[in-house]
């Protein structure tokens, strides 16, 4: 791996600030957003924070809304709450409940969590050279895919007015690893994808080797997103990513770049642009 290459760490420059909060500390700000604790028998030892977010007009219809699941909302939620709230308030986006996939922890625990949950298999720690300390796990994706698959989306959609035919994923860093790989891996289980920023450099590439091989269901809508400063292994593989998924006819596929951003500083503007691009409001 090359020097420059940050391993998909969002949360490195947290571990840099002073005095940072889990978003538990905070959820009196978030805008018409419930907490739910959801412990996982597929992910060893392990209780998930959800934070729901409904759309405003939710208690005044009977409508069954589109459903959209992101990662990392241990940092990104309050992101997320806003940027849904303004959209929505000038009618940029259709109505979308929001789901993200959170924990009671600290900046160790979400690092920890993170590698854990979002890369597709183990690679050894000696394998990792410099970046050891910073992928303290790896390998859980199957798992933290059985905790959604079985866990997660049967209690939202048992719960709430779901749409159980428009289910979206959104991951930025490792998180768009996980989510490009479930492109491959369960192709049935979301219609909507953002992959924004994937480290697909994870394992040799192996993720977009197996992305070579794509069979999907027709429908399928998936935003791919990278940063105009993006780190030269991203940007390469994210290129390749928009090569491989322009081939494949059951895709509308959506691009999107970040200007002005690096793979760090981009985090809250990429969130934001893609949740307007993947629910765009509809013209009559």
């Amino acid at each position: 791996m090359k020097k420059r290459t940050s391993l998909f760490i969002i949360g490195v420059i947290l571990i840099l600030l002073p005095g940072v909060k889990t978003l538990g500390q905070d959820q009196a700000t978030l805008r018409n957003t419930r907490v739910i604790q959801l412990p996982s028998s597929h992910v060893k030892d392990m209780t998930y924070e959800l934070m729901i977010t409904l759309p405003p007009d939710y208690d005044r219809t009977d409508t069954k809304f589109p459903v959209l699941y992101y990662l990392d909302a241990w940092m990104t939620t309050g992101i997320m709450s806003d940027a849904y709230f303004i959209a929505s308030f000038t009618q940029a986006i259709e109505p979308v409940i929001l789901v993200g996939v959170s924990f009671k922890g600290d900046v160790p625990a979400f690092i920890f969590n993170r590698a854990r949950d979002y890369t597709p298999n183990h690679i050894p720690p000696e394998k990792l050279g410099e970046y050891a300390m910073m992928i303290p796990a790896s390998g859980g994706g199957p798992d933290f895919l059985e905790f959604i698959k079985l866990e997660l989306i049967p209690l939202i959609e048992k719960n709430y007015r779901a749409n159980p035919a428009d289910r979206g994923i959104m991951g930025y860093s490792l998180g768009g690893l996980f989510a490009a790989w479930l492109l491959h891996e369960d192709p049935s289980l979301f219609r909507r994808y953002a992959i924004c920023s994937p480290s697909l450099q994870w394992d040799n590439f192996s993720v977009l080797s197996d992305l070579e091989k794509l069979a999907l269901p027709d429908g399928k809508i998936v935003l791919v997103t990278s940063t105009e400063d993006e780190e030269k292994p991203i940007s390469m593989a994210v290129e390749k990513l928009i090569a491989l998924l322009t081939k494949v006819n059951e895709i509308e596929l959506r691009t999107l770049k970040v200007l002005g951003e690096g793979h760090h500083s981009g985090v809250p503007a990429t969130h934001m642009k893609a949740l307007t691009v993947l629910y765009q409001k509809q013209q009559p």
